[in-house]
């Protein structure tokens, strides 16, 4: 599982490439589906929210308002699921996504 960290109220932006097996880049095109969900507790639960990915320049690209669905402070977990023009599916590992509090001088 991979880790990664946000602060709430912030853009936390997503950017998915492929690579083939001799890991050279295999570029995404508008025959491919891509979709992701977030949820609290684990993979696979409720989400929270389920981004919209826009695929330009051979990659799906997706940003994220963390102050409307995220509470700061919180942990959440996602990953993303690419579907292949003949419907084979590929996952990314799945991401620990830590949201924290941002830091605010004191006056």
């Amino acid at each position: 599982m991979t880790e990664d960290t946000a602060i709430h109220g912030e853009t936390y932006d997503l950017e998915i490439a492929l690579l083939d097996e001799l890991g050279d880049p295999l570029a995404i095109d508008n025959t491919w589906l891509v979709a992701s969900r977030f949820s609290r507790s684990a993979i696979g639960e409720p989400s929270v929210i389920d981004p919209t990915f826009t695929i330009a320049a051979g990659v799906a690209t997706a940003s994220i308002e963390t102050d409307a669905a995220f509470d700061a402070g919180s942990i959440y977990f996602y990953d993303v699921r690419l579907t292949d023009p003949s419907g084979f599916d590929y996952w990314t590992d799945p991401v620990k996504l830590t949201v924290n509090d941002r830091n605010t001088p004191t006056a």
